[in-house]
């Protein structure tokens, strides 16, 4: 990019004239087609100059200007371009609706392609989204083609890096700025989009699209938040209590929640030093990890897992690393397992027990085993326990119960699977006070205080809902067990869950894949449940399965698993 340009695009950010003057800048300067227009486009974008709003308006206008006399193949490339400049945070229905105005810019007699175009380019960006699961999207789209399309498959993070603006002036302080901005912007690319959540929102747009589909996708309890909580939130809102709290949460719920710790582990915490109130117990994973992690510090993920932790640790700088677990050890974590992966970089273990996706324990000779190997090392340890409350057969031991390990964990818990609250967004973390003060700063800079009703409601749930609890889990543990014996019975291997509301059964005896599997039995026989492998490497030859649906709800689904196993062993013969 030459000088001329930086200094037309500073002229923009300067002017506050953003799109008006952006189309006629650049012609001036020579940059008349619409791919040029649409590459700095981006440049702006990722340099602040515009905002997501600001970037939107402009790609319309440009290729709506654009669009005028040009053939439909460069129309194509064009709006190609725009999907993939367009950045994950922006609604796919945004980027759809986009593709959809702009055709209707094309010549009157391209009436009946104009329909399949857009509708091409709306899957398209479904698909630039879903990069894991784009063969189901990629196989609709070429139904829809009809051989006037070539259908090409789009990334969206995935493929995108950001070039690095060459080192022209090096006295010009917005072209340094622009440097400095490259380097983030590209370490944010990095990071590979969410599968497990692509998933999840795949199975979610497809069966609303579907008829008759039964979806076991989704970690969502299908019981009403207890009505004495619900009450609790109504009385604070009838109260006016809602401002702000302190940063940290209200000292009233920070102290119920040091009593519900002490009341499970018989650990104590300081309510006022050593517990945060946080946005559900992702962002207490996520402020934890930030808090504790440098670049190039290795962070030990026990995996199958939830998919948010590498991403995070990969955002801080450090290095995520996979310990995989088998099924021949029911998907715990061993000393051994431990031992393989610990280097001098290790900085921090990361145990996520009971376990999405596995429903695996860790019991308490397993934890001590885990504990001889840390006690001669420095590395700490992040607990997420969110699944605490929902163990079978046995109580709940936490790592925090074993001797010397209170004083490097950090504690992570919530409200969402234990109340059904998740819609509620409400979290905690415990952990020794230097971390937890440093956690604090992170918190309050990016989030300031939780939800207030939230934490009003949440302390008539800690106080006053362990029957609600029970019931729940009662009436999962009925679910679990009909589950495993289906599945077993139907020729899907399944090892018997000790905890959270998830079965993981083998599918390798169908030759399939798990994306294979979860998209024929989707397409097939309206059942839609998650591959395995979105929760790690290890995780492929298996499927995750929710059993947080009535168990009526999963009888249908389970003969339909059956008759589709049965398909299958009969296309092998």
């Amino acid at each position: 990019m030459n000088t001329v340009l930086q200094l037309s695009l500073f002229y923009i950010r300067i002017s506050g004239k953003h799109t008006r003057i952006l189309h006629t800048e650049f012609i001036r300067y020579g940059y008349q087609t619409l791919q040029h227009h649409l590459q700095l486009l981006i440049l702006a974008y990722h340099t602040r100059i515009f905002t997501i709003k600001e970037l939107n308006q402009a790609a319309h206008q440009m290729l709506i200007a654009g669009s005028d006399g040009i053939k439909i193949e460069e129309f194509t490339d064009a709006i190609n371009d725009v999907l993939q400049l367009q950045t994950a945070d922006l609604l796919l229905t945004r980027r759809s609706k986009l593709a959809g105005e702009c055709i209707h810019r094309l010549a009157a007699d391209n009436g009946s392609a104009r329909k399949r175009f857009a509708e091409h380019h709306a899957l398209q960006s479904l698909a630039a989204a879903q990069s894991h699961v784009g063969l189901t999207m990629r196989k609709r789209m070429r139904s829809i083609d009809d051989g006037v399309f070539e259908s090409k498959p789009l990334t969206l993070v995935d493929s995108y890096r950001p070039r690095q603006p060459q080192r022209i002036l090096h006295e010009f302080s917005f072209h340094r700025l622009l440097y400095l901005l490259g380097f983030l912007v590209q370490r944010i690319f990095r990071i590979s989009p969410l599968h497990f959540l692509q998933v999840k929102l795949l199975v979610r747009i497809l069966a609303a699209q579907m008829e008759d589909v039964i979806s076991l996708g989704v970690g969502e309890p299908d019981f009403q938040t207890p009505w004495n909580v619900r009450q609790a939130a109504v009385t604070a809102l009838e109260k006016g209590k809602t401002k702000y709290t302190a940063n940290a949460g209200i000292v009233e719920l920070r102290e119920a929640v040091s009593r519900n710790i002490h009341k499970n582990t018989g650990v104590d915490y300081d309510p006022k030093n050593e517990i945060i109130v946080t946005v559900g117990g992702s962002e207490g994973i996520d402020i934890s990890i930030r808090a504790l992690i440098n670049p190039g510090d290795e962070v030990l993920i026990v995996e199958p897992c939830f998919v948010c932790y590498a991403p995070i640790v990969s955002l801080c700088g450090g290095v995520p690393v996979s310990v995989q677990t088998t099924e021949e050890t029911e998907f715990r974590l061993t000393a051994d397992m431990l031992r393989e992966k610990i280097t001098d970089k290790t900085k921090l273990l990361i145990l996520p027990f009971p376990n999405n996706p596995t429903g695996a324990v860790m019991e308490r000779k397993d934890l001590e085993a885990i504990a001889e190997v840390i006690r001669g090392t420095d590395i700490l340890i992040l607990s997420d326990e969110i699944y605490s409350s929902l163990t079978y057969g046995g109580k709940h031991c936490s790592i925090i119960q074993i001797d010397g390990m209170k004083e490097r964990t950090i504690f992570v818990n919530g409200f969402s699977k234990a109340y059904a609250m998740t819609g509620w967004r409400l979290g905690y973390v415990a952990g020794p006070q230097p971390i937890i003060k440093q956690m604090l700063k992170i918190h309050q800079y990016g989030i300031m205080s939780s939800p207030t009703i939230s934490q009003y409601a949440a302390i008539e749930a800690l106080d006053n809902c362990d029957a609600d609890i029970v019931k729940m889990r009662n009436e999962y543990d009925i679910r679990r067990r009909w589950l495993v014996n289906a599945l077993n019975d139907m020729g899907l291997h399944c090892f018997e869950p000790k905890g959270a509301f998830y079965v993981f059964p083998s599918i390798k005896s169908t030759g399939l894949s798990s994306e294979e599997f979860c998209e024929r039995l989707l397409y097939e026989h309206n059942v839609a449940v998650v591959p395995g492998n979105a929760f790690g490497d290890c995780g492929e030859g298996y499927i995750r399965i929710s059993y947080a649906y009535s168990l009526k709800h999963l009888m249908t689904a389970a003969e339909r698993m059956k008759e589709f196993v049965e398909q299958l062993k009969q296309d092998k013969q």
